[in-house]
């Protein structure tokens, strides 16, 4: 079984004898802008301004680099521009050894935030308050997550 396959598909429709509504719509957005220029503007003001308004206009409607149409060349400038530049390239071993190695130091600060939060001195800020020292304080009971009591051990709050 044969298909028809579609032979121009880059090309744009034409609406009025070879323009396309996009050069349509930029001709027209242009001309409209220097007629109201043209009620605003003495005569010289408005002819430089009708010029440069005309070329503009002109280079998006008709102009193209490489195939492309003015306003997608420049937005790929402004996207290059800025959109941060990181090319790296490493091999695929080294990727998976610098990643493992970067979970071993995640776990290990962990473990480290872990110990200080469970076994460190100091308050931490906003979640524990300071309370004054009284005689109860001395002994400190630990509890599993059931609620029994477990082990009493002597705490040292200085």
């Amino acid at each position: 079984m044969q298909y028809q396959v579609p032979q121009f598909i880059e090309t744009e429709d034409t609406i009025i004898g070879s323009i396309t509504l996009r050069q349509f719509i930029y001709l027209s957005v242009g001309g409209g802008i220097i007629m109201v220029a043209y009620l605003f503007l003495n005569f010289f003001l408005w002819l430089i301004f009708s010029a440069v308004i005309a070329a503009v206009t002109l280079a998006f409607a008709f102009f193209k680099y490489n195939g492309r149409p003015l306003e997608k060349v420049i937005l790929s400038m402004f996207s290059y521009v800025w959109r941060p530049k990181i090319y790296v390239w490493k091999r695929k071993e080294e990727l998976e050894a610098i990643r493992a190695e970067a979970a071993v130091k995640r776990g290990a600060s962990l473990q480290n935030l872990w110990l200080r939060i469970t076994a460190g001195k100091e308050i931490i800020a906003k979640r524990e308050k300071f309370f004054p020292k009284s005689p109860e304080d001395e002994y400190d009971v630990l509890r599993k997550t059931t609620g029994e009591a477990e082990e009493v051990r002597r705490v040292d709050y200085r």
